[in-house]
């Protein structure tokens, strides 16, 4: 068969590299402002994370009250649940009696 295609060096003219190291620069400068712009919204995710935090501390203060008043509210109605169950088991046993 024929030779293999020689490879084809291309060269760019100078007019050529002087665009790409333009735009090397440009993405550079580019990347530069995007980090710190960056650490600046990183900065100012912090602080709100923190206010964030402080009204968490916040919730779980008044949710620790509710518990314990609904606590109290569900002992109150266990206690009454308790009694009415007792009531109904005596009716139960009462019916075998009606029937025989």
């Amino acid at each position: 068969m024929g030779a293999p295609p020689k490879a084809t060096i291309l060269i760019p003219s100078k007019r050529c590299i002087q665009h790409i190291l333009l735009l090397l620069l440009l993405q550079q400068q580019q990347q530069q402002q995007h980090h710190q712009q960056q650490q600046h919204h990183q900065q100012q995710q912090q602080q709100q994370q923190q206010h964030h935090q402080q009204h968490q501390q916040q919730q779980q203060q008044q949710q620790q009250q509710q518990q314990q008043q609904q606590q109290h509210h569900q002992q109150h109605y266990h206690q009454q649940q308790h009694h009415h169950h007792q009531h109904q088991h005596q009716q139960q046993q009462e019916q075998p009696n009606l029937s025989s």
